[in-house]
């Protein structure tokens, strides 16, 4: 398993969604208090996720966090091919339904 020396994780949630807004924040406080950092990206439209991914690989990120959401499950494929252009380990929040990929 890779170590994440940066103490850096990522986390893409789709944009306005109170819930994941509400959970991500959770989230970093705990991180904080751990001595780790969360970096939230948005991702609401396909086009978005070169972006997100992009904005994590500049911010050093260890690992990713999926959002749960529909749209994610939906672009799981899309998702986990640029983890790995991006050399980051990601994990969904709940378990697809989806077999997994293989890289």
């Amino acid at each position: 398993m890779r170590s994440n020396p940066s103490g850096v994780i990522g986390a893409i949630i789709r944009r306005n969604e109170r819930a994941s807004l509400h959970e991500m924040a959770t989230k970093a406080t705990t991180m904080a208090r751990l001595g780790a950092q969360l970096v939230v990206t948005r991702a609401n439209v396909e086009g978005d996720f070169d972006n997100a991914f992009a904005t994590l690989g500049q911010a050093g990120a260890g690992a990713l966090l999926v959002a749960a959401s529909p749209f994610f499950d939906s672009r799981h494929a899309q998702i986990i091919a640029l983890a790995s252009r991006y050399a980051v380990p990601a994990m969904f929040e709940h378990r697809s339904s989806r077999p997994p990929v293989a890289s």
